[in-house]
């Protein structure tokens, strides 16, 4: 567990956690850091929800974050989460995300500064299509690949090739998508293969 911390003025990264199981890691704060963001890799191996009370100190995914069968990730609505190259948010439990109109969830670019600040310190930037990977939910054989996502944007995936979706569904029990935005990423906004999602108000551009 690390909560509700403060981390200042560090060179490097305000707070990473890197290639471990991830438990609760709510309610950190922190200014002034090289890399002004909660870095962080690995599996979840037991249902978390996640809660962030400065959005200018993302989370930000270094790698690939593993949400494992039976497994739910919550994130509430204002949650933001920035993406790195090559990571990715695997799925083969449940994600949730709470968004709503006033306050989406938003996953991005790690060098998007409109949203949460120059959070990599590298001057103004604001994301290219295929930065990272993006969302994979994978139901295949005894795996869930369960989402439900509210109020959602997800922008700046699909990966320098563009071989995959910002959001690629693939075998899952059960997709649903309501007044969610895939933006600018290198392919498709939404890849779906062998699911039957239920999309309703959403957009992709």
């Amino acid at each position: 567990m690390i909560e509700n911390n403060t981390a200042n003025d560090n060179g490097g990264w305000g707070i990473r956690v890197l290639g471990m199981t991830l438990t609760s890691y709510s309610g950190n704060v922190g200014s002034g850091n090289g890399i002004n963001g909660f870095g962080l890799a690995g599996v979840l191996s037991s249902s978390q929800s996640w809660n962030q009370p400065l959005q200018s100190f993302p989370f930000v995914f270094t790698n690939q974050v593993t949400v494992n069968d039976n497994v739910t990730l919550s994130l509430p609505a204002g949650m933001l989460i920035k993406g790195m190259s090559q990571s990715q948010l695997m799925v083969h439990g449940t994600l949730l995300c709470a968004g709503t109109a006033q306050d989406p969830v938003r996953l991005v670019s790690f060098a998007d500064d409109t949203s949460g600040g120059d959070t990599n310190g590298d001057g103004p930037s604001t994301g290219s299509p295929g930065d990272w990977l993006g969302v994979y939910a994978y139901g295949y054989s005894s795996s869930d690949g369960i989402v439900d996502l509210d109020w959602t944007t997800l922008r700046h995936a699909g990966g320098s090739s563009g071989s995959q979706g910002g959001l690629f569904l693939a075998y899952c029990d059960q997709a649903t998508l309501d007044n969610c935005q895939f933006r600018d990423c290198s392919a498709d906004g939404v890849l779906i293969e062998s699911c039957s999602p239920v999309i309703t108000g959403c957009s992709s551009s």
